[in-house]
């Protein structure tokens, strides 16, 4: 069988028999020796740049690219709806095969891909499980053949592994040893593994290196294995799932076997249950919500502080009342909770009319007690389940914490906006008109404030000016920094030095004071941006700049690697530049030896400067006072130094 295939930037292919005038050639290096085959690369890239980048890493012949239009055609006739697509046609047929991505995994052995080939693909697969002659020499297969199931984990301590590891040993643990059997086989034994099996049950099968390796290139018939891959196998060698290690990720021990069967079984019966939950939450709403009263506590077991009832009749003369979605597990939710609890604690001490219902997503009784222990204010009974489940819902809850305010006369939700605690008593009730005059008078405190701020950093600066010390600003973001050289960071906001070192070699210090992540500091040159989001750009984060990061241990230029001792408070990083052998080096508490000292090679940048990306706070010495520690050697000058001799 001769086949065409067309593969938009990897992608599809099409019955329409190109001319040879529309096709070019690249290296022809056949993926499927002796085989009658030929690919066609139809690309969707953005510019013949890239096409030409792209295509140079492929075997086969193209589509040149300036066909813009038969490219265009041929994915709308094959309603190609994303990219890699690859499909197979047989010229003198006709027939067309649009799984072509499917077809790879299967490797040559099973061209050209026919049912029939198929169907002996599947034979060879099931083969490798009979009798157990997989394990052959590698354990005792009596221990498989009396399970409902045996699950083959192939992975390591570098990959997802370690997040599906401690699932399947919950599961099994649910489950039972007598239904269950675990083979574990890893695929990299550097070093860590040991410690990551250690957390393995004894009674999971864990194989050596060698069995491991054995075990795996059996299972690979069919291509490469996921990282991590979960094959379930039935005691009497059938397969059962080729990986359901996704599925015990989400479900653990639900729809064991892990069979195909089962689990679409139990994601039906999932989805099923969902769906009434629905139906039940809406009826509960338009029964409830809206129409006077609190008739959605009917029922309800309130509780104060002390263990009694509180009527829900009793709330009906607040002006508001809150139902507080939170919890003790919730990280925002222990930081919200005092905040609100001042704000609520000054409503009552000013005579508000007002109550709050704590509605706990708390998962035990214990950390429910611990928590309303904390709290001012009244609570739902943690037992009444049911309750908080159906008002999470009508409430249209999707994350705690959430404070929904209520009018109880009429039963009408005011706001779900947490922002009303800051406002504070001198707008409570918090109505519309309210909440615009309170965020208006916001606007106006907020433009002051920054324009102080700006006003006292420019102050600072100016200091620098006047002592001819290096110039430190604030590139991005909110941070501060001191006359002092303290640098106040706030979310990832990056501060840069004013100056232009070129041509010698430069060193300035950092002290660590309060240390968050993630700090980024080193250099910067010509081109560098920075950001002022949390997950934004910093130092190193391209190709225009450099740093280090003794929180993760990694080096940062325009990309990651490991590197580096760690950072604690107190620690003094240093940091070398230089520019006549184009290197950058970092040093902890004055060691410049490995794993610190030499980062950067080839550093190409014909001027340079300090820059420093993170949160928390640092104080940065550029040389105007004694350095705790030596530069590498003393042909390196301060950073101060440095500036101060190419300004004058």
């Amino acid at each position: 069988m001769t086949s065409l295939v067309y593969t938009f930037p990897p992608t599809g292919a099409h019955r329409v028999v190109l001319s040879p005038l529309c096709l070019q050639s690249s290296t022809m290096n056949s993926r499927l020796p002796k085989k009658k085959v030929e690919v066609i690369f139809v690309s969707w890239d953005g510019d013949q740049e890239a096409f030409d980048e792209y295509f140079g890493e492929m075997p086969w012949i193209s589509l040149e690219y300036k066909n813009r239009a038969l490219s265009k055609s041929l994915g709308e006739d094959l309603k190609v709806s994303g990219i890699p697509t690859l499909v197979w046609v047989n010229p003198k047929t006709g027939e067309v095969n649009e799984d072509g991505c499917d077809t790879i995994d299967m490797g040559a052995k099973y061209y050209p891909w026919t049912a029939e080939m198929l169907a002996q693909k599947k034979a060879d697969y099931m083969a490798i499980y009979s009798d157990w002659t997989l394990f052959d020499g590698m354990l005792d297969q009596k221990e498989l053949t009396n399970k409902e199931a045996v699950a083959i984990f192939v992975g390591n301590h570098n990959d997802a592994a370690q997040y599906v590891m401690p699932k399947l040993k919950s599961a099994h643990s649910t489950i039972g040893g007598d239904r269950l059997a675990v083979v574990y086989a890893c695929n990299d034994f550097s070093e860590g593994e040991d410690s990551f099996q250690e957390q393995m049950p004894e009674t999971w099968f864990k194989l050596n290196e060698a069995d491991s390796k054995a075990a795996i290139a059996s299972l690979s018939i069919n291509g490469a294995l996921n990282d991590p891959t979960l094959i379930i196998v039935s005691g009497d060698a059938k397969l059962l799932n080729k990986d359901a290690a996704r599925y015990v990720y989400r479900n653990c021990a639900d729809g064991f076997p892990w069979s195909t069967e089962a689990i679409e079984a139990s994601r039906k019966a999932e989805a099923e249950r969902e769906a009434k939950a629905a139906a039940e939450v809406k009826e509960f709403a338009d029964k409830n919500l809206n129409v006077g009263g609190l008739k959605f506590l009917t029922g309800a077991t309130l509780k104060n502080k002390t263990g009694e009832e509180v009527a829900v009749e009793s709330l009906l003369g607040n002006d508001l009342v809150g139902l507080y979605f939170s919890a003790h597990w919730c990280p925002p939710c222990r930081g919200f909770t005092p905040v609100f609890a001042k704000c609520y604690n000054e409503l009552k001490a000013a005579g508000k009319s007002v109550e709050v219902i704590f509605v706990s997503s708390d998962r035990n009784q214990e950390a429910f007690d611990e928590y309303f222990g904390e709290m001012p204010w009244i609570a739902l009974d943690f037992k009444d389940r049911a309750l908080e489940s159906k008002l999470s819902g009508a409430f249209d809850v999707s994350g705690i914490p959430t404070l929904v305010w209520v009018n109880p006369t009429d039963g009408k939700m005011i706001t779900e906006d947490r922002a009303t605690v800051s406002y504070g008593v001198e707008y409570f009730p918090w109505t519309t008109e309210q909440i615009a005059e309170a965020e208006a008078k916001a606007s106006e405190r907020e433009a002051k404030e920054a324009a102080e701020a700006k006003a006292a950093q420019a102050a600072v600066e100016q200091g620098f000016r006047d002592a001819n010390t290096v110039v430190v600003k604030n590139w991005k973001g909110r941070g501060k920094v001191d006359a002092d050289y303290t640098l106040n960071f706030q979310r990832f906001n990056t501060f840069v030095a004013d100056c232009k070192l070129t041509g010698g070699k430069f060193y300035y210090e950092l002290t660590c004071l309060d240390i968050e992540p993630v700090p980024q500091i080193g250099w910067y040159t010509e081109g560098f941006q920075a950001s002022d989001n949390p997950n934004g750009e910093g130092i190193g984060d391209d190709k225009f700049s450099w740093g280090a990061d003794g929180v993760r241990q990694i080096k940062w230029h325009n990309g990651s690697a490991k590197f580096g001792s760690e950072w604690k408070e107190g620690s003094v990083v240093g940091f070398a530049v230089d520019m006549q052998a184009k290197t950058i080096s970092f040093s902890v508490d004055g060691s410049w030896e490995a794993p610190n000292g030499l980062a950067f090679e080839n550093v190409e940048a014909e001027w340079i400067a300090p820059g420093l990306t993170s949160s928390g706070t640092y104080q940065v010495n550029f040389g105007d006072r004694p350095f705790k520690h030596a530069a590498p050697d003393e042909s390196y000058v301060s950073v101060h130094q440095g500036a101060s001799s190419q300004s004058s």
